[in-house]
């Protein structure tokens, strides 16, 4: 009888001291809605457009925030829904194309005569 008693008080006062909550249904009526690109079975990212968030969800488990810009800039899927992201941000530090790159390097580096004159110049 003493256990059964004891249970009972520690179930009282157990119960008082849990936190209380009320709980409040918000109204998304004119909101736009959660959207999900699936990237395979366990990854997906969640796009808010109510707090103009990105996350990266994985096996429903874990999840992280991601830079909004630089989801659109890598995932061309999410670009339509990020409609928040200013389209400076997402060109802003995208990548150059390759032929961009190569043009690039070659103005850098010189040619192979430039490189031969310059070393029986010394």
């Amino acid at each position: 009888m003493k256990v059964l008693s004891l249970i009972a008080l520690i179930l009282l006062l157990g119960g008082s001291a849990c936190s209380h909550f009320t709980r409040v249904e918000a109204s998304t009526d004119g909101q736009s809605e959660f959207k999900i690109i699936e990237l395979g079975p366990l990854v997906v990212y969640l796009l808010d457009p109510r707090t103009e968030s990105c996350v990266l969800v994985y096996a429903q488990t874990a999840a992280t925030t991601v830079d909004c810009a630089t989801l659109a800039r890598n995932l061309p899927e999410a670009r339509e829904f990020l409609t928040w992201v200013p389209r400076e941000a997402v060109t802003a530090g995208a990548p150059e194309s390759e032929t961009e790159k190569l043009a690039d390097a070659e103005q850098e580096s010189p040619s192979p005569d430039e490189a031969t004159k310059a070393k029986s110049e010394k």
